[in-house]
């Protein structure tokens, strides 16, 4: 947080021996603020080659996005030519036709992962016929595209079978089981007296050891106390057979249940019961 940067965050490196280039070549909106983050990308106009974002960004606490600001960034993204580009590795999988969808937002560009390919490694970019057209297979291709995992017959298999499964319906039915599992899980932390938040959207979710939801990237941000809070449920999780990405997040696929669901909830509830220190790691954030 102490380089972070106030009312223009700062572009710093995410791990050791980053290239400078590339932190002098991006540009870091302050996430989920509308008025500065338009001033920002007002300022830059078009030097600026596209904007990436994620509608519910995992790493920067699984917060859905307002709508309000991914208005902005469609509208002032068109009026510079800017392209727009989705993350949706992790998110794609909250609406059938992927987490733009769900959002009413339109980009230029929408890049996929794993969730498309059956958990195997693949990556997927697509976007409108204008934008592809840069990759079409010509001599003349503007942007000549492959790679060694291209057309893995493998990982088209895997990923058919997967997409395949998430029908509408089964959409529908893990997202209900993630509002369930995001509910329950709060309310029992509350009443254990525990200052955890669950944030996320449908089938997806994030936990924070905070007492109130968090709401931007730096309310996110979790300190060294805050930080074990996580680190003990995390491993009290692993010890009652739930393994949970860390430092606390997960989704619900097509082959669970309800039981499933329960059998989490259960681990996680005998967690905040016998957890040595929980309540008091946390004690300063619940204040």
């Amino acid at each position: 947080p102490n380089n972070w940067g106030g009312d223009y965050p700062k572009s710093n490196p995410p791990y050791r021996n980053t290239p400078p280039h590339v932190c002098e070549e991006v540009v870091v909106l302050p996430l989920d603020d509308t008025e500065r983050s338009k001033t920002i990308i007002e300022q830059h106009g078009s030097d600026l080659a596209c904007i990436v974002v994620d509608v519910l960004p995992c790493a920067a606490g699984m917060i859905p996005l307002n709508p309000d600001y991914l208005t902005m960034l469609q509208d002032t993204a068109r009026r510079h030519g800017i392209l727009l580009i989705s993350d949706e590795v992790v998110s794609f999988r909250v609406h059938y036709h992927g987490a733009s969808a769900a959002r009413n937002f339109y980009p230029d560009l929408v890049t996929l992962g794993k969730v498309v390919g059956g958990g195997l490694p693949i990556g997927v970019v697509g976007g409108t016929s204008a934008t592809m057209e840069a990759f079409a297979p010509h001599d003349n291709a503007p942007v000549p595209q492959g790679g060694t995992f291209s057309a893995n017959p493998l990982t088209m298999a895997a990923g058919r079978a997967a997409l395949a499964a998430l029908t509408v319906g089964e959409i529908d039915r893990i997202n209900e089981l993630g509002n369930y599992l995001r509910q329950q899980a709060e309310e029992f932390a509350s009443q254990a007296g525990v200052a955890i938040t669950v944030q996320g959207a449908g089938s997806l979710f994030r936990f924070h050891a905070k007492q109130h939801r968090p709401l931007s990237y730096r309310e996110a941000h979790h300190d060294i106390a805050e930080s074990e809070a996580l680190r003990r449920l995390h491993a009290g999780m692993l010890e009652r057979g739930i393994y949970v990405a860390a430092p606390f997040w997960g989704g619900i696929s097509t082959s669970m249940t309800k039981l499933h669901v329960d059998d989490f909830l259960d681990a996680f509830r005998a967690c905040l019961r016998e957890t040595p220190d929980l309540k008091r790691l946390d004690r300063r954030t619940a204040t």
